[in-house]
């Protein structure tokens, strides 16, 4: 009993570990072109391939790394170089045109002529330029957080729409089915009514659910063709057109 109860609370200790969600690889979200297994994923590839958003968030991207280059550059607002001239009257020793008199100027003609170069240094730039490159930072991984996020909801679209189109189209098999046992049931019926061996009524009904299949089966052809039409808008091409293209052995059907 007691290596019963030492068993049960080392499980409970392990469970916490065991349990933990898996982390999520957003770069496997959309696969490459390479790497994508199944038509349902190469079918997201071509709806983030054809995504205008993509454009924009690669973008986004791009800006947001090159403010990181900027602010990174924003030490050199510490220094600031100068260029100082002066022009005065000399009242000092002269001697004859260029030549250095006793203060290091240029003398000559009464005036003196004096040029300095040096760089002045702030010490604020130097502590406000980490920060600034932080925040450029966070900026950048929001970026990219936005660009997951983007990339997780037409993910789930795609294969959304995917599976409703798929389900549509296995409807209309079925419906497809319905009405031909439908048709082939009011055909019996019609023989037997000719023979004197069913009602009126008989039809009618055969008639009646014969013409309900077929009015079920053009319901579902519609709602495979709007379904269809819902995936093409994500991916950009057609569906014929991205099976073409596609590597791998799946069908349409």
């Amino acid at each position: 009993m007691r290596q019963l109860i030492t068993i049960v609370l080392f499980t409970a200790m392990l469970l916490p570990f065991s349990t933990q969600a898996q982390e999520l690889d957003y770069d496997m979200i959309v696969k490459s072109k390479d790497d994508v297994s199944s038509f349902e994923e190469y079918l997201v590839y071509l709806a983030w391939l054809n995504s205008p958003n993509a454009e924009q968030m690669e973008q986004h991207q791009n800006i947001a790394n090159l403010r990181i280059k900027e602010a990174k550059l924003g030490i050199w607002e510490s220094f600031t170089p100068f260029v100082n001239y002066q022009f005065s009257n000399s009242e000092g020793i002269q001697v004859t045109d260029g030549v250095v008199s006793e203060n290091g100027m240029l003398v000559g003609a009464g005036q003196a002529n004096g040029l300095g170069v040096g760089v002045s240094f702030r010490l604020l730039p130097l502590f406000t330029t980490k920060h600034r490159v932080a925040i450029a930072k966070e900026n950048a991984k929001m970026v990219v957080s936005s660009v997951n996020t983007n990339k997780l909801n037409l993910r789930a679209q795609v294969l959304s729409r995917y599976v409703t189109y798929v389900y549509a189209q296995k409807t209309v098999e079925e419906r497809a089915k319905t009405e031909s046992d439908a048709s082939e049931n009011m055909r019996l019926i019609l023989e037997l009514f000719k023979k004197d061996l069913a009602e009126f009524e008989d039809v009618n009904n055969a008639s009646s659910t014969y013409h309900k299949a077929v009015e079920e089966r053009l319901r579902s052809e519609l709602e495979t063709r709007s379904a269809k039409i819902l995936v093409e808008e994500l991916i950009g091409v057609s569906l014929e057109e991205a099976l073409l293209n596609y590597d791998g052995s799946e069908d349409l059907d």
